[in-house]
């Protein structure tokens, strides 16, 4: 029988920095990888992404 994992990367609720993450066995799958353009008073930030760390750590 398979191991599944469903999880969210990032935050839940926020537009744009939000990844939703399932992981069958060693195999991982991602759903809705957000992206948000700056419309804020932010300086120098072009957009935002989700927390991508999770997924460099268990590349293999």
């Amino acid at each position: 029988m398979s191991k599944i994992n469903i999880f969210a990367l990032g935050g839940l609720n926020e537009v744009g920095k939000n990844m939703y993450v399932v992981k069958v066995d060693e195999e991982i799958y991602i759903f809705d990888a957000g992206m948000k353009f700056n419309v804020e008073n932010a300086y120098g930030v072009d957009y935002i992404l989700p927390d991508y760390n999770y997924l460099k750590e268990n590349i293999k």
